[in-house]
C-alpha cells in the first residue's frame, strides 16, 4: 500500500509539473464554469465548459474527489488557458491505446481509424481493429505495463489513452516525462456497468463528439433500465449463483458492490456476497467456497475451460458443485477468437444493456424468449 500511494504521489507531481511547462502554477479555484456536464453515473470524471475552453479532471479512484489529471480542450487559441493542466487541441487525430477495454469506445464513436498503436495486440478482437494490425497499419506496444516508449515516441501519436492501474509504471512516467500526453480512462474502477459506459463521454470530448456520445449513452441507459425494471417482475425464483474462478490456489469472487454484483442483481439473481462492501473482487479459498456456493443453481465465469470434461480434469473437486453436476456452468467465451481475443472484455463495456439481457435470458428465459446470448456460453 506504501508503494501505491508514493506512486501515485510521484505521478500527481509529475502530471502537474508537466502541464506548467515552467510557468508558476496557478489553481482557478473561484473561476465558474459556464455549465458543467450532467454525469448520470460516473463518478471517476468531470466535464465543465468555459468561455474558449472545455476542462476534463479525472479523479484519483483511491481518493475521494482528489485530482488524478487534469486536461484543457480547446480548438483555435490556447492563449488564455490555465496553466494547472495539459493543454489539448481538439479533435485528436491519432491515438495509442494500451487497454483493449477502450476499443469499443472508438469504435462507437466511429473513430477506430485514428488508433495508430495498441498494447497486447494478439487479444484484440474488433475485426476492424485487428485487420489494421495485421496489415501493419497499427502498430504493437508489447505489454501494457512495459509499454515499448521507443515504438511509441517513434510513432508520435497525439496521444496515449491508458487505465490508472499503469500510473505506477516507470515506463508510463517515462513516456509523460518525453511529452507525450497521457489520457487516463478509469472506467474499470466504476461500481456499476453503466457507470463504466458513461466513459464514452470522457472519450468522446477529446474528439468533439460531445453530442453524440451523449445521444449513444441515453439510449444505453433507457435499454438498460428498461430490462432491470423487466427482470424485477420476474415470477420465477431466484437463482443462486457462483461466481469467478479458482486461480492457483485462490478463487475470486465479486465482492458486493463490484459492478459483476449490480449485474447480478439486476438481472434477478441471488448472490452470496451481495451485501458485502468490497468494490472490487474478494479472495476465498477453495474450502470457503465448497462450504458457500455447492448448492449454488449457477455458475457463471467458469472461463479455463471449454467443456465440463477440461473442467473437471483441471480439478475433479469441481464435481462437489452442484452447478456442475446440473451442468449449469456458463463462461465469457461466445465471442472469442482461437489465439484468445474476447469481446466481453471490448464491446460489452459499452453495451452493458446486452450483457444484461445475457443475464436475463439466463436468470429468467421467459422474459426474453427471443434473445440469443451474445457474450455468454454455456460448457458441453
Amino acid at each position: 500500500m506504501k508503494n501505491l500511494v508514493f506512486g501515485l504521489l510521484a505521478v500527481v507531481l509529475l502530471l502537474s509539473s508537466c502541464g506548467q511547462r515552467g510557468h508558476k502554477q496557478a489553481v482557478f479555484q473561484n473561476e465558474k464554469p459556464d455549465s458543467v456536464m450532467t454525469i448520470g453515473y460516473a463518478r471517476g470524471f468531470e466535464i465543465s465548459y468555459f468561455s474558449g475552453y472545455t476542462r476534463v479532471q479525472v479523479f484519483n479512484p483511491w481518493a475521494d474527489k482528489e485530482i488524478m489529471a487534469r486536461y484543457y480542450l480547446y480548438r483555435e487559441d490556447s492563449s488564455s488557458l490555465p496553466k494547472d493542466g495539459f493543454p489539448v487541441r481538439i479533435p485528436l487525430k491519432s491515438m495509442a491505446i494500451a487497454s483493449c477495454t477502450h476499443v469499443a469506445f472508438l469504435d462507437m464513436l466511429d473513430e477506430l481509424d485514428l488508433i495508430k498503436a495498441v498494447c497486447n495486440a494478439a487479444i484484440v478482437y474488433n475485426p476492424q481493429l485487428k485487420q489494421s494490425i495485421k496489415s501493419g497499419q497499427v502498430a504493437d506496444l508489447g505489454d501494457a505495463f512495459r509499454i515499448n516508449r521507443e515504438k511509441l515516441l517513434q510513432i508520435r501519436p497525439q496521444a496515449l489513452m491508458a487505465s490508472g492501474y499503469n500510473q505506477y509504471d516507470e515506463h508510463l512516467q517515462a513516456i509523460s516525462q518525453a511529452g507525450m500526453l497521457v489520457l487516463f480512462n478509469n472506467e474499470w474502477m466504476e461500481q456499476n456497468l453503466l457507470a463504466r459506459a458513461e466513459w464514452l463521454r470522457f472519450v468522446a470530448c477529446f474528439l468533439d463528439k460531445d453530442r453524440l456520445a451523449d445521444s449513444l449513452f441515453r439510449q444505453t441507459a433507457s435499454h438498460y433500465l428498461h430490462l432491470k425494471e423487466l427482470a424485477a417482475k420476474a415470477q420465477s425464483p431466484k437463482p443462486v449463483i457462483m461466481s469467478g474462478d479458482n486461480f492457483r490456489g485462490s478463487w475470486y469472487m465479486p465482492g458486493g458492490r463490484s459492478h459483476q454484483a449490480q449485474l447480478f442483481r439486476d438481472a434477478g439473481a441471488s448472490y452470496f456476497f451481495e451485501n458485502d462492501s468490497t468494490a472490487g473482487s474478494i479472495a476465498c479459498s477453495f474450502e470457503q467456497v465448497v462450504r458457500d456456493f455447492n448448492q449454488a443453481d449457477i455458475w457463471i465465469g467458469a472461463n479455463n475451460a471449454r467443456n465440463l470434461e477440461a473442467l473437471l480434469a483441471m480439478d475433479e473437486r469441481y464435481a462437489w458443485f452442484r452447478s456442475v453436476q446440473n451442468k449449469q456452468v456458463y463462461a465469457y467465451q461466445s465471442r472469442m477468437t482461437a489465439d484468445g481475443a474476447n469481446d466481453y472484455w471490448e464491446s460489452a463495456v459499452v453495451h452493458p444493456d446486452s450483457l444484461l439481457a445475457d443475464f436475463i435470458k439466463l436468470f429468467h428465459p421467459e422474459l426474453l424468449p427471443t434473445h440469443e446470448w451474445i457474450y455468454i456460453n454455456q460448457l458441453p
